[in-house]
């Protein structure tokens, strides 16, 4: 029996990647994949493509016609069907979701749907639903119309004489599995079958009562708050991207600072080898033996982090975060680059950088040239909320998504905070600002 598998998607580069990797990585692997791409603005489909999926674009989207058209590319005896940012939690998903059509006490079995899990940034009323709807027992399902598209499986010979319906907006799960049990077929929930799905099935609302739910939840031993492997740092590719341009520095000192902050990057198992921004002019043997991008305009960091990640894209590379790190920032904490990775996926944060710490009275001018105090508090420290001086250069883990787009920082952010950093400006006269202060903080979450 001939497993083929469809996915549907449409601006999906942030999870596609995931989602496509594990899919391919089966202890059962699919006969072939095919990704049904809603003309994404994204790198969604060139994603697809470089981890071995085929692509097929629809430009008229509904649910229901992205599933019929993927299907009829494929040529399986039972087609599964996921949503790109639907997360197989280990290599048994395919085998659990199509075991049961080999199961010969199962009579006229058109569809299996399997079990979605939330992830641990998943909001809390999706965790509630998510646990509440898709249960750890098996069953089969004669009247009850309940499927899922985001994580399925249906026989081909069911669809040829039910296909979806591409007339409804919504739940065309739900339809097709209602007609097919009108024909005398059967619906099975498998709970090995499992993914996880971050943002759930409805709108998230009333997060008292959906913490409350996740509390009794937990306590029974239902809710798993563990990370899944998928977003273990180990299991993403993290590239750095460096700013090594020396216009207007001073040269021996600048390769110092690169050689440092090279042999940083390479002491961290997270990391991939670096890209470099450079002019064209650099002596080669300052980054020597890493990959170096020449960029001779005088582009913001932003840009010129978009620019080489593009580079490394177009040759058939996929990157799932971006690392800034500017050279000229010195005595980073060993561990800075990895506790930035960690805190970025346990938080499912667009971006996590480094913050100062700072307890301090700030000033601003206005537009008609008066002072104002941004902290009118004149509490005691310990009484006080701290601000936090963003410090992109000591270092930043951003979305390839985010970089993409030429941004450093996306909408979710996570800030580390720290107490003490040093910088040397190079390229302002060897001005050297330093702070100093306590031991590092644990991680701030979700700051926003």
């Amino acid at each position: 029996m001939k497993v083929s598998v469809v996915v549907r998607a449409k601006n999906e580069e942030s999870y596609i990647g995931a989602c496509l990797k594990r899919v391919f990585s089966q202890s059962a692997p699919p006969h072939e994949v095919v990704v049904v791409d809603n003309f994404s603005t994204d790198r969604t489909s060139e994603i697809a493509e470089a981890l071995g999926a085929r692509v097929v674009k629809i430009r008229d989207y509904s649910p229901g016609r992205a599933l019929n058209v993927g299907i009829r590319e494929t040529t399986g005896d039972v087609i599964a069907i996921l949503s790109a940012h639907c997360v197989p939690k280990d290599e048994f998903w395919l085998a659990n979701l199509t075991l049961p059509f080999h199961d010969q006490r199962i009579h006229n079995l058109a569809g299996v749907y399997g079990r979605q899990l939330p992830l641990p940034y998943s909001h809390p009323q999706d965790k509630r639903d998510l646990y509440a709807v898709f249960g750890e027992e098996d069953r089969v399902q004669e009247k009850s119309s309940f499927f899922h598209n985001a994580n399925s499986a249906v026989l081909r010979e069911a669809w040829l004489k039910v296909p979806f319906d591409e007339a409804t907006a919504h739940i065309e799960d739900r339809v097709w599995a209602s007609s097919v049990q009108d024909n005398g077929g059967r619906i099975y929930y498998s709970s090995r079958a499992e993914v996880y799905h971050w943002n759930g099935m409805h709108a998230s609302t009333d997060l008292v009562r959906a913490n409350n739910a996740i509390g009794i939840l937990s306590s029974l031993g239902v809710a798993e708050e563990s990370l899944p492997a998928f977003l273990l740092p180990e299991n993403v590719t993290v590239l750095p991207i460096i700013p090594a341009r020396n216009k207007g520095k001073d040269s021996e000192v600048f390769q110092n600072q690169l050689a440092d902050l090279s042999s940083q990057i390479s002491k961290c198992e997270f990391l991939s080898n670096p890209v470099f921004v450079c002019e064209s002019d650099t002596s080669l043997d300052l980054i020597h033996p890493y990959t170096t991008v020449s960029l001779d305009d005088d582009l913001p960091v932003e840009s010129a982090i978009s620019f080489a990640l593009q580079k490394f894209e177009d040759e058939g590379n996929v990157a799932d975060f971006v690392l800034y790190a500017n050279p000229e920032y010195r005595q980073r904490e060993e561990s800075i680059f990895e506790t930035l990775i960690r805190a970025v996926l346990r938080n499912g944060s667009d971006t996590a950088f480094c913050g100062y710490q700072d307890f301090g009275h700030f000033w601003v001018e206005t537009e008609q040239g008066k002072w104002q105090q941004v902290d009118e508090s004149m509490e005691p420290r310990e009484k006080r909320m701290p601000t936090y001086r963003a410090l992109y250069g000591l270092g930043t883990v951003t979305r390839a998504a985010t970089a993409r787009r030429g941004a450093l920082v996306g909408e979710g952010v996570t800030i580390v905070p720290i107490s003490a950093y040093s910088y040397r400006a190079l390229a302002r006269g060897g001005l050297e600002f330093h702070q100093a202060g306590r031991e590092t903080p644990e991680p701030s979450r979700d700051w926003t």
